[in-house]
């Protein structure tokens, strides 16, 4: 009871004294808390802490949509439009310039065709004749004439010449190839007489047909074409007269 009952000035003593110490203890909290903010501050500042961004989240594309690739630093990027007009054309003008250079030069002369052999010719003659190209075929053997003179096909040529002539109504083309045969005849020297003979009847001249016709049946006159010259010499005979033939 007496602790209980202690003198009013002692208890109020005792309560100050309480109230002063919460309020140091309070004090000393608050500059320990803003002591510690202020070295938070002053570390953040020299030493930045690098925080992770978060990425975005991705959309789902909708079908059918164009898919956008990221450009590969490594990759070489397009040119600008304006470059690339400019590039084709400085290419354009090189390929024009090159143009004008080769029209500019002489051609290269082209390689002579490799010219076929006589027998090769004349077989073609031949081949022509059998198929009814009259016109063709003489105009091969005209060829064979004129690329190779000295060939025994190109001899035989103008006989058969001749022969092809004749049916074209071509008479002096005609005697003139069977001429051309007969100054040096061969195994068909009867046939080249027969075609001379009958081309100087087709020009009119009676005297120089007479005189073939006769040559004929001097050659051989058992030949299959010896009645042919008997009766043409016959009806040449005939006639009043008969026109000689002028000397040259």
């Amino acid at each position: 009871m007496t602790e209980l009952y202690q003198p009013r000035s002692s208890r109020l003593r005792f309560a100050r004294a309480l109230r002063l110490g919460f309020a140091l203890a309070g004090l000393l909290l608050v500059v320990g808390v803003a002591g510690a903010a202020l070295w938070r501050a002053q570390r953040w500042s020299t030493h930045p802490v690098s925080v992770p961004v978060s990425q975005p989240a991705r959309l789902p594309e909708p079908p059918g949509a164009a898919r956008v690739v990221a450009a590969d630093p490594n990759q070489p990027q397009p040119r600008p439009a304006t470059e690339r007009v400019v590039a084709d054309r400085v290419v354009a003008k090189r390929v024009v310039a090159e143009i004008d250079q080769s029209s500019t030069e002489p051609a290269a002369p082209r390689p002579p065709r490799a010219q076929p052999s006589a027998a090769t010719l004349f077989a073609q003659a031949l081949a022509l004749r059998a198929e009814g190209k009259v016109d063709a075929a003489i105009a091969v053997h005209l060829r064979l004439q004129r690329l190779f003179p000295a060939a025994r096909e190109t001899r035989l040529s103008f006989a058969l010449a001749g022969r092809l002539l004749l049916e074209r109504r071509s008479s002096a083309q005609a005697l003139a190839q069977f001429n051309q045969y007969l100054a040096r005849p061969g195994d068909v020297a009867e046939e080249a007489l027969v075609g001379r003979a009958t081309a100087l009847g087709n020009l009119g001249r009676s005297a120089a047909e007479a005189a073939a016709w006769r040559e004929v049946l001097a050659h051989n006159p058992e030949s299959i074409y010896a009645v042919h010259a008997k009766k043409r010499l016959s009806a040449l005979a005939e006639k009043p007269t008969l026109t000689p033939e002028p000397r040259r």
